[in-house]
């Protein structure tokens, strides 16, 4: 089965290295979150969004 597209626009990849608890964690959250949702949530999609609300939130910060 293909991968859902998921990117509405051009993207860039990038590799992380995660330490082995922290990957344990956003596992058992992308499961709770899968579970609780109509669509799969994966742990890319919680580092993704992840960043977006730091981003957000720096902006914020440093655009007063």
């Amino acid at each position: 089965m293909a991968r859902p597209k998921k990117f509405k626009e051009d993207v860039k990849m990038y590799n992380i290295a995660l330490p082995v608890d922290t990957f344990k964690k956003l596992s058992e959250i992308s499961l709770h979150e899968t579970k609780n949702s109509l669509i799969h949530i994966s742990i890319a999609d919680l580092i993704r969004s992840s960043i977006d609300i730091y981003i957000e939130c720096y902006e914020e910060e440093h655009n007063e």
